[in-house]
C-alpha cells in the first residue's frame, strides 16, 4: 500500500517568505507616500487650473468679467481677510463690475473645493477675466502638498496678462 505523500510549506520556508516581503514594503511605503503626496498635488493644482480656464472661457462666452476668488469657509461668499491662503477652497462667479469680490445680485458659477493636506497661496485674494478672456493683473498661484516626509510636492499655476494659464513643476518665484 503507497502511503499518501504530504504537501506544503515548512515553516522556515514560510518565515522566509514572510521576511522578504516586510522588506521589500520597507522599501516601498516610503515611495509610496511620496508618489500619493505627487497625485494629490497634481489634481489640486489641475482643480484649480480647470476653474481658472472656467472662468475665462465664461467671461468670452457670456461678454462679461468673470471673477475666481478665495471662497469664506463659513459661507459663500469671498474673503478678503484672507488675502494670500487659497485653503477654503474658490468661488467662480459673474462680476460685471470687475472689483473681484462677490457682491449682491452677482451669480456664483462654480465653487471649488481644495484637498484638506493643501496649501494653496496666490499673489492675491482674487483673480478677474475680463470679457476678452484677458487677466486684469497676473497671478501666481502655488499649491503645496506635504508628502509625510521632509520634502513637499510643490506646483505653481501661473495666469499672465493675455489670461493664458499654465503650471509650472516647483515653487513660484
Amino acid at each position: 500500500m503507497m502511503k499518501a505523500r504530504q504537501t506544503g510549506f515548512t515553516l522556515v520556508e514560510l518565515m522566509v517568505t514572510i521576511l522578504v516581503l516586510v522588506i521589500v514594503l520597507a522599501f516601498a511605503f516610503p515611495q509610496f507616500q511620496r508618489l500619493s503626496a505627487q497625485n494629490r498635488t497634481a489634481a489640486a493644482v489641475n482643480d484649480l487650473i480647470s476653474a481658472l480656464q472656467f472662468a475665462r472661457s465664461q467671461a468670452v462666452t457670456r461678454a462679461v468679467p468673470v471673477s475666481v476668488c478665495v471662497k469664506k469657509a463659513t459661507a459663500e461668499a469671498c474673503d478678503t481677510s484672507a488675502q494670500y491662503d487659497w485653503d477654503n477652497g474658490w468661488l467662480v462667479f459673474e462680476d460685471p463690475d470687475g472689483d473681484g469680490s462677490l457682491d449682491t445680485g452677482e451669480t456664483v458659477l462654480r465653487i471649488g473645493k481644495v484637498d484638506a493636506r493643501a496649501d494653496l497661496t496666490a499673489s492675491a485674494s482674487s483673480l478677474t477675466f475680463l470679457a476678452s478672456g484677458a487677466a486684469s493683473a497676473s497671478q501666481t498661484i502655488q499649491v503645496d502638498i506635504a508628502s509625510g516626509t521632509e520634502d513637499h510636492q510643490v506646483r505653481c499655476a501661473r495666469v499672465g496678462l493675455s489670461g493664458q494659464i499654465r503650471k509650472t513643476n516647483g515653487a513660484c518665484s
